[in-house]
């Protein structure tokens, strides 16, 4: 990296189904948008990516401008190699980011749910600004430890650069707690586009993982991040 200028990053997603199915998903995110690029050769998208089809009702976005909902359109290839599958089918799913290789042996609806969350944060939604940073640090198969420390450490870091433009800081995560407001909104509208658009369960269910933890987060900021400053013993 020089001039601070990035290249693309590629995180390659493999699915193996099985002893004779190997599914590979290859996203690649622009570092100047900090979100996925969208395949120029996605034509005939189905009736449920349609912007006004269970729109979510905080969506700034208009139909004469973006007649797709952007998170929709990154869902179609997933919604079409895994609508085959039940939530507790197992998988092995292998991660590679060109630094490093993840592995792990789980269930449909939680390997799923680990390249969803990617796919849904770099979508390119308004509503998912926020963590386009967290994506090009992308932890797969992220607990629900790591992920209130990523997502709080990244508000935090955000403050310290409010600061640096001589703008308010928010220490006190109110900003993060509408962020994860509008997500849950997001999610719940996205799940009903996934109930029209999937046979089976495991996409949708995948989705639902990913609800729990956009739930949990604002619960834990109202307690004071206590779950974690046990971690803290020089500052307690």
């Amino acid at each position: 990296m020089a001039d601070n200028v990035l290249n693309n990053k590629t995180f390659k997603y493999i699915f193996r189904i099985k002893e004779d199915l190997e599914i590979v998903f290859g996203l690649t995110i622009d570092p100047v948008k900090m979100q996925l690029i969208v395949d120029p050769t996605q034509n005939n998208l189905p009736h449920w990516t349609e912007l006004n089809t269970h729109q979510c009702p905080h969506c700034p976005l208009q139909v004469n401008e973006n007649p797709h909902c952007p998170i929709a359109i990154q869902l179609v290839p997933l919604v079409k190699n895994f609508d085959h599958l039940v939530s507790y089918d197992e998988i092995s799913v292998t991660v590679e980011d060109g630094s490093r290789t993840v592995s792990q042996k789980t269930t449909a609806q939680r390997g799923i749910s680990s390249m969803m969350g990617l796919i849904i944060a770099a979508s390119g939604c308004p509503h998912t600004d926020f963590f386009k940073t967290m994506v090009w640090f992308h932890l797969p198969f992220s607990t629900s430890e790591e992920t209130l420390w990523r997502v709080t450490s990244s508000y935090m870091l955000a403050q310290y650069f409010k600061v640096q433009k001589q703008q308010s800081p928010d220490f006190a995560f109110e900003g993060l707690k509408k962020i994860y407001a509008d997500i849950k909104m997001v999610n719940h509208y996205m799940a009903k586009r996934l109930t029209e658009a999937c046979k089976n369960d495991s996409s949708t269910n995948a989705l639902v993982i990913l609800n729990l933890y956009t739930s949990a987060i604002p619960r834990v900021i109202d307690k004071s991040l206590s779950k974690i400053q046990f971690m803290f013993p020089p500052f307690n």
